[in-house]
């Protein structure tokens, strides 16, 4: 059991380990057989001079260096430390070295080992733990991921795609560029049919979890500080637009005169408007008086036309005698021819056969 002042380093088996405890709150275990205890040491004390101690994303990349360069230099290793000062966790390996595992406890906390299980640590209910890949390590105390730190893929950069395109010379000429945009294949129904590439942004784009990277975090601080300042500075342009400016004497006369101005115009509308209101009514009234008496006129005339029962008789009376008359005459008339006919043929001689 290696212990400092904030935490504590149990070994159960140190059978081929390494293992070491600083003044400074640094415990650590080593298992190689060409890597030393003072070189792991030396490369962590060296990484933690050239990184920012208050920036954790120069503290990595400094690790990273570091890492690398004593695995170039001295071979491979497999390394658990902690940091208690820093309260940070420090876990990394190399190829053919041995296994380490880390995981993460259900508040978060990160947990590294080498050759335990869940079970045997009795954290089988919320400990879930990974492998850590060769050539990786994991550095911090909650929700973190494997970074690489060899040089593993560095014997293969002849065969990688597009490795000759590279390589090939400035001077040869390239396809001119068309002006017709590029289209995806489909949509996948999700945020990425919307976006103009497939490139994430590490500021826009990011998973729901608990860990916040820091660059995400300083991103939304600014974006938080720079909404609250624009949120204040109209908030004041508003206070200060509604105050109420002191009015001098003479703008004061100018309005009034101005807002008399379009009373005056307004009540010369209404008045003009009651006058052709009045006028219109007056002339339907005497259209209907004409109406009026044009009917009663009408009505004034077939009375006077009308007839009495008295009246109707007497009419009737007439017209029969009238008829009379001319019938009688019509007879005489006819009697008259028939006696000049008679006469006729009675004068005429009549020739005997």
């Amino acid at each position: 059991m290696l212990a400092v002042d904030g935490g504590a380093l149990h070994v159960i088996s140190d059978d081929g380990l390494q293992t070491r405890s600083t003044a400074d709150g640094l415990i650590l275990a080593l298992a190689s057989t060409t890597v030393s205890v003072d070189d792991v040491l030396a490369s962590y004390n060296k990484a933690a001079q050239s990184g920012d101690a208050n920036d954790t994303r120069s503290r990595v990349n400094a690790l990273r260096k570091a890492l690398g360069e004593l695995h170039t230099e001295n071979g491979s290793f497999a390394v658990i430390a902690f940091d208690a000062k820093m309260g940070r966790v420090l876990a990394a390996r190399t190829k053919n070295s041995a296994p380490l595992s880390y995981g993460f406890t259900a508040d978060g906390t990160l947990v590294a080992c080498a050759g335990l299980t869940a079970q045997a640590m009795g954290l089988d209910a919320s400990l879930d733990l990974t492998s850590l890949p060769s050539g990786r390590f994991i550095f911090g105390h909650r929700y973190v991921k494997p970074i690489e730190f060899t040089q593993f893929w560095s014997t293969a950069q002849g065969n990688r795609a597009a490795a000759p395109a590279r390589k090939a010379r400035r001077s040869v000429d390239t396809v001119p560029e068309t002006s017709v945009p590029a289209h995806k294949w489909g949509t996948t129904n999700s945020e990425g049919d919307g976006n103009a590439d497939w490139h994430v942004h590490p500021t826009l784009h990011h998973t729901k979890s608990a860990y916040v990277p820091p660059a995400l975090r300083r991103a939304r601080e600014a974006a938080e500080k720079a909404a609250a300042e624009k949120a204040a500075a109209e908030k004041a342009a508003s206070e200060k637009a509604a105050e109420v400016r002191p009015v001098s004497p003479r703008t004061q006369k100018v309005e009034m005169d101005a807002q008399i101005a379009k009373a005056v115009a307004f009540q010369d509308r209404v008045v003009a408007d009651l006058v052709t209101a009045v006028r219109r009514a007056s002339i339907d009234t005497r259209r209907g008086s004409v109406e009026a008496s044009r009917k009663n006129m009408v009505k004034k005339s077939l009375k006077s036309a009308t007839l009495s029962a008295a009246s109707w008789e007497r009419a009737l009376a007439t017209s029969r005698a009238v008829a009379q008359v001319r019938t009688s005459v019509d007879c005489a008339r006819s009697s008259m021819d028939m006696s000049r006919i008679s006469s006729f043929f009675s004068s005429a001689p009549v020739a005997r056969v």
